[in-house]
């Protein structure tokens, strides 16, 4: 039993440095890292994002998510901004105030988190809204979204920047 008990902490170990969950300091800076360097992930990154996932989406399919993460990433790319910046920019995604934000997400909150990093993504780069006809208290924004749509999905709206 304990040698079965040590193979697998072996194993977990060695799985857990392959994909970063190890790393004592990230020096992820801004997005464009990814672009030059796809496999270098933040691992405060992946769990924020996964986080606003959580706070944003956890109702929604995992394609819903996924989309969530891509705008996310979309907007650092655009904007030339951290993944922390486009987060916690001044109301701009009203699930960072929820207590869900705060909650641990997901693993499939953090596998969508990831791979919009990754940018394996399927939105273009040109989205960088959503929204919740349903539940949003912005009716000029809902607007804004339905004249921009690229795609409906769920409960949300994914808009192109024009």
């Amino acid at each position: 039993m304990q040698r079965l008990i040590f193979s697998v902490t072996i194993i977990l170990f060695i799985w857990g440095g392959l994909n970063g969950y190890f790393d004592e300091t990230p020096t992820c800076t801004s997005v464009s890292e990814y672009e030059s360097e796809v496999s270098k992930i933040c691992p405060d990154d992946v769990h924020l994002l996964a986080r606003l996932v959580n706070s944003e989406a956890a109702g929604e399919s995992f394609t819903g998510q996924l989309y969530v993460a891509n705008v996310v990433v979309n907007r650092a790319l655009w904007k030339g901004q951290t993944i922390k910046e486009v987060i916690y920019a001044k109301k701009q995604f009203s699930g960072v105030k929820t207590k869900r934000f705060n909650e641990e997400p997901h693993p499939n909150h953090i596998i969508a988190a990831k791979k919009a990093l990754r940018g394996e993504g399927p939105l273009p780069l040109n989205v960088l809204f959503f929204c919740n006809p349903e539940t949003s208290t912005n009716k000029k924004f809902v607007e804004f979204c339905k004249k921009n749509l690229h795609i409906s999905l769920g409960g949300h709206i994914f808009a192109v920047h024009n």
